[in-house]
Formats: structure tokens, sequence, C-alpha cells
């Protein structure tokens, strides 16, 4: 369930390709290998990983703003909102509230990036 959330962060998020599972894993093609060609590597934890959540974050960083907050129902809520100019941000903040930060990460920069909710439910669902 969590490794297609990582499928689709990796792919829609952070430049990977090819993302799929093996008998023996979960691999992508890395574009950070061989000056961008590509390497095919084990893909991050994004959504159980809190120093690959924050990869997530750091990379989207030069288009968004992120905000995380605690809420009173005891949620994790993590928020992007996109910048429009040097100062300003878009009104419309995209949010997911989840049990834990990494999995709000995950599906907030998501659905910043455009993924829908079918897409997410049914990569959830699987």
């Amino acid at each position: 369930m969590t490794r297609r959330i990582d499928a689709l962060v990796a792919e829609r998020v952070m430049g990977w390709w090819d993302c799929q599972k093996y008998a023996n894993g979960w691999f992508g093609m890395n574009p950070h290998w061989n000056k961008g060609e590509g390497h095919q590597d084990t893909l991050p934890p994004y959504s159980t990983s809190i120093q690959a959540a924050w990869e997530v974050v750091e990379k989207m960083k030069p288009t968004h703003h992120f905000n995380l907050s605690v809420m009173t129902n005891g949620y994790i809520e993590a928020s992007f909102a996109e910048w429009i100019g040097p100062t300003l941000l878009h009104e419309a903040w995209i949010n997911a509230d989840e049990d834990t930060e990494e999995m709000a990460i995950a599906l907030a920069a998501l659905k910043a990036v455009g993924v829908t909710e079918d897409e997410i439910r049914e990569a959830l669902a699987a």
C-alpha cells in the first residue's frame, strides 16, 4: 500500500521514472545518477521515513511554501501552497491530514503536483 504511494511520489514529485515492483522490492530509475541518464535504484520510503519525506519538502521548496501542523484531533496536517511571485503565495493551500508526518507530506505533495484523489485512493487500496 505505502510502496505504491512511494512510487507515485518518486515519479510525480521527485522525477524518477519506470517505478515498479520486482520480486526483490520496489525499484525505479533514479535521475540523480549518471548525469541525469538515470540508474535503477531502490525507491526511498517517502511515506514511512521522515528523512525521505523531507527530501520531498526540499524538492518542492523552490515552487511551494510548506507547513506542517499537529491538529487538535491528533492528526498531522501537511500543506503546500504554490509560489506565484517572489513574496506571494497562491491563495489555495493543498492539505493532507494523516496519522504520520511522512504520509501527510507524501499525500500533500502528490495533491500539490496534480495527482488526483482517485489516483491516490487507487494506490492506497492496492
